[in-house]
């Protein structure tokens, strides 16, 4: 039954703690319909669309990264030429805010477009430290691992210097299991994605309906009346007649000040 319109969505901050939301529209029709992608078939893979130079995947499955296993992961991969290995990849949880997603495939998906040497040339592992200071996170070097978090502690990353080929891994910190997620990517991911998936970490907001926000976070998230533009815009991309994002949303106007919150150890 129809109790009437639902009610209109509210700026939520942080970005990491607003849930995954609802997506304004498909991913995978947006970039088969407006950038020329194509469905395969690959055993074990529910979906996989690969883009018209042949260079770039996107696939929905079960993936192991490291010691864990992810169950139905969003993987976004990069290779210099039809056949080759991994440039580099980046999987997506299903938890995760649908914006990092999002603003991170189809930024991908521009960058092939207009400058392919940035995401298909061969180059150095990110300086992640650099990289995430930069985003105003802050560094806390121990003796084996430097621990690096997002200006308001709900985001956190391990890095581990002498081994510089690990994944660099975002995940929430201090939540429930089923409402936990993560950004996993590998060292080579484009620089100018990962410093924009991390100022929209440290620095930005989510439009969620208030049935969409997580009770649990309800005591660390601040919730704010929507800008009439973004409502706006959020019409627009349901109707799909925006354009493409090409980086996760930047606020408005400068964040206002988060109260001090324990810090996790190392």
């Amino acid at each position: 039954m129809n109790d009437g319109p639902r009610p209109e969505p509210v700026a939520v901050r942080p970005l990491a703690l607003a849930g995954p939301g609802t997506a304004p529209f498909d991913l995978q029709t947006r970039l088969a319909e407006d950038h020329g992608w194509r469905s395969l078939g690959a055993p074990g893979v529910r979906t996989l669309l690969v883009s018209p130079c042949l260079r770039m995947t996107l696939e929905r499955s079960d993936r192991v990264i490291g010691n864990r296993w992810l169950k139905d992961a969003l993987v976004l991969a990069a290779r210099r030429s039809p056949g080759d290995r991994d440039e580099w990849w980046a999987a997506f949880s299903p938890r995760a805010p649908y914006e990092l997603a999002t603003a991170f495939v189809l930024g991908a998906t521009e960058l092939l477009v207009t400058d392919p040497d940035s995401v298909l040339s061969e180059r150095p592992r990110t300086d992640v430290v650099e990289l995430l200071s930069n985003a105003d996170w802050t560094v806390e070097h121990g003796s084996y691992r430097t621990t690096i978090g997002s200006p308001g502690s709900e985001t956190g990353v391990l890095h581990h210097p002498d081994q510089p080929w690990r994944p660099l891994s975002f995940s929430m910190l201090e939540t429930t299991s089923d409402l936990a997620w993560s950004v996993t990517m590998s060292p080579q991911a484009p620089a100018a994605l990962i410093t924009a998936m991390a100022t929209a970490l440290a620095d930005g907001h989510a439009l969620r309906r208030p049935d969409e926000i997580p009770a649990h976070h309800a005591h660390r998230i601040r919730v704010e009346s929507a800008d009439r533009r973004e409502k706006a815009a959020l019409v627009r991309s349901r109707d799909r007649s925006s354009p493409s994002p090409a980086i996760p949303p930047q606020p408005a106007g400068p964040r206002a000040q988060d109260p001090p919150r324990p810090r996790r150890s190392p």
